[in-house]
């Protein structure tokens, strides 16, 4: 990948808008790896701690049960992942499956660990990112404990996007995962906010007639 390229995806990323060059060049010697469909790119097995990078292709979380494998959320170009223990004694929580041909940029623990503590924004980007990942799981427990699938679709695609019109980040069968729901049941829901006046639905377009009113409808 051209050093321009990847320049140009990390600029992107919220986390690191704002760093100083330095920072930039650091991060641009990470090491680069490639996965093919279905490679495990980060697990519980996976020894060293680091920062990924998504900068192509398409990679899911899904949970640790044994039982039934749950889809927790998708990540595209510019997806950043392994947040989630990357200071934790903890073993990671999830497993990333790459879902079509992936590359990725792996920042070792070490390594980020300096650069936070030389670059003063990058330390303010992280912790906003932190609180942001907080808010999330609250959303996301929100979700699968919030009763009726319609209830659960309303909150879930009011978290989906700021904009009222956008596209499925992922497939109707993934969402019915992600919500806990069966694909007949998440159909009916948004057949019922539609029927109500509250989306429209092209595909896998969907517009927010009215964001405020229905989550009064399915929430309150």
């Amino acid at each position: 990948m051209l050093k321009s390229e990847l320049l140009e995806i990390i600029t992107a990323i919220p986390l690191f808008s704002g760093c100083s060059p330095d920072t930039l060049e650091k991060l641009r010697g990470g090491r680069i790896s490639s996965y093919c469909t279905g490679d495990v790119i980060y697990s519980p097995e996976c020894e060293q701690k680091k920062l990924v990078i998504l900068l192509c292709g398409r990679a899911s979380v899904f949970s640790l049960d044994s039982q039934k494998k749950i889809l927790l959320r998708s990540f595209e170009r510019g997806g950043v992942m392994g947040i989630a223990n990357l200071y934790s004694d903890s073993p990671f929580v999830s497993n990333i499956i790459a879902q079509k041909e992936c590359k990725t940029l792996e920042i070792p623990q070490e390594q980020f660990t300096q650069l936070l503590e030389s670059d003063k924004r990058l330390m303010q980007n992280f912790l906003s990112f932190l609180s942001g990942k907080i808010c999330y799981l609250n959303q996301k427990i929100l979700c699968l404990t919030a009763g009726s699938a319609e209830r659960r679709l309303a909150l879930y695609l009011d978290s989906a996007s700021v904009a009222n019109s956008f596209s499925l980040p992922v497939s109707l069968v993934s969402l019915s995962e992600m919500l806990n729901l069966g694909r007949a049941s998440l159909y009916r829901a948004f057949d019922k906010l539609e029927g109500d006046g509250y989306i429209k639905r092209d595909g896998k377009t969907v517009t927010l007639i009215n964001r405020k009113q229905m989550l009064e409808h399915y929430t309150l």
